[in-house]
């Protein structure tokens, strides 16, 4: 988009905001509002006040303090139309399920949906893998979302033991030290105490570094990195997440029969010929579904594939 910015310096293509944990525990629309604005360069934020709020004898201090939810929402919503704003991103997304009840999260999934709608922006969720118990909220979200999902590296998989390893190999040539540390030679050693996840391991490393650092920055040794690891008990409770996540977010064949069982179409040719019906679906008294092969519509005028006879026939004798 830049040849167009160079024409339109008015227009902000990109908002990016953190969604802020609030110390109630609920999330506070009101202060991801503001917070949105400041982003995206709105002028006057503390200033965003209904048109029945009188000003007089009230500081600007005041002022700001009688804005109300739906104010700011107006607010915003005008300026992402006005900045021709096309995407949101909103980290710290799994904040958004912070509520006084179950029955508000989707509340706050219709609120993202709205404001996406009100304004054209396409809105962005970054988060851990509490953001999958908005996936299946609602079918409306589900059938207009789409899930990108950046996994562990995965010692079972030979692929990602060579990513996880030239990336051992990129950071040790990042650390601006005299002497480079041969990382990949306890490449099984940093794999287990990240759990294959490249932010434990930055930030590890970037602990490590900081200490090698206090002491003259010649070489990074075992104690500067032994020192900063995380200890079990704290990689086994990430582990166990991250497990429950990826399992979540991971199709089955399990997961696949039961959604048949439910609409009640058979599996394989043989069942869809009649001859079998899932147990799942007498038990529920639901008629099976068919399921035949479609047979290809013939435009008319067009003629149907057969042979057509050549040559002469045989006359009988």
């Amino acid at each position: 988009m830049l040849p167009e910015l160079n024409i339109d310096r008015g227009r902000i293509p990109v908002v990016a905001v953190e969604a802020p944990s609030s110390e109630s525990g609920v999330f506070n629309w009101k202060d991801f509002y503001k917070r949105l604005m400041c982003a995206i360069d709105e002028p006057l934020v503390e200033h965003k006040i209904g048109p029945d709020i009188s000003l007089r004898g009230l500081s600007p201090q005041q002022v700001g303090q009688q804005a109300v939810t739906t104010e700011l929402r107006l607010a915003i919503e005008r300026a992402l139309r006005h900045r021709r704003t096309s995407h949101m991103l909103i980290d710290e997304a799994q904040h958004l399920s912070r509520t006084a009840s179950g029955r508000r999260i989707q509340d706050q999934l219709d609120t993202l949906k709205s404001l996406s709608n009100m304004t054209g922006t396409l809105i962005v969720l970054f988060g851990s893998y509490e953001l999958h118990l908005f996936r299946n909220l609602s079918g409306q979200l589900s059938r207009r979302s789409v899930d990108v999902h950046f996994p562990r590296y995965d010692v079972h998989v030979e692929e990602d033991v060579e990513g996880f390893r030239n990336l051992l190999y990129t950071f040790q040539g990042e650390l601006p030290l005299e002497e480079e540390p041969n990382l990949d030679a306890r490449w099984d050693y940093f794999y287990e105490r990240s759990i294959g996840c490249v932010g434990v391991l930055k930030d590890w490393l970037r602990l490590a570094y900081e200490d090698a650092l206090k002491e003259g920055g010649k070489r990074l040794t075992a104690k500067h990195i032994e020192s900063n690891e995380l200890s079990t008990s704290q990689l086994d409770k990430m582990l166990d997440e991250a497990l429950e996540g990826e399992q979540n977010l991971k199709d089955t064949e399990e997961k696949r029969g039961k959604l048949r069982a439910r609409l009640g179409v058979q599996e394989g040719r043989e069942e869809s010929e009649g001859e079998n019906v899932s147990d799942n679906v007498q038990s529920r008294g639901q008629s099976p579904v068919k399921v035949k092969a479609l047979k290809p519509k013939m435009r008319v005028g067009k003629r149907k594939p057969v042979r057509d006879p050549v040559g002469n026939k045989r006359r009988a004798s």
